[in-house]
């Protein structure tokens, strides 16, 4: 598990119906912290995506609050994909951290 102000690398791979990995028209990542807030980083206009190679692309997150956060990748433009799933920060155990 992780502990909060963990930086967290996401990551996402497109590829199409053939396997073959393409770069999308846009990059879209949404984080929903455990408050409920929603994060939209965008590719091009955000300097935490970072494409990787064709089709890769890369996003250093700090998360700062414990519970469950929720994540998706977005591939948006003439071929769509999407990807997400969820994560836990722990609570730290030292008192006044």
């Amino acid at each position: 598990m992780l502990l909060p102000t963990t930086t967290t690398k996401f990551s996402a791979v497109f590829k199409d119906a053939a396997g073959t990995a393409f770069d999308p028209g846009g990059v879209l990542l949404v984080l929903e912290a455990p408050d409920g807030t929603r994060t939209e980083y965008v590719y091009g206009e955000d300097i935490q995506i970072i494409r990787v190679t064709t089709g890769s692309f890369r996003a250093d997150i700090n998360l700062d609050a414990a519970g469950t956060w929720i994540w998706r990748w977005e591939a948006l433009g003439t071929l769509k994909a999407a990807h997400e799933g969820k994560l836990v920060v722990r609570e730290t155990m030292l008192q006044g951290v």
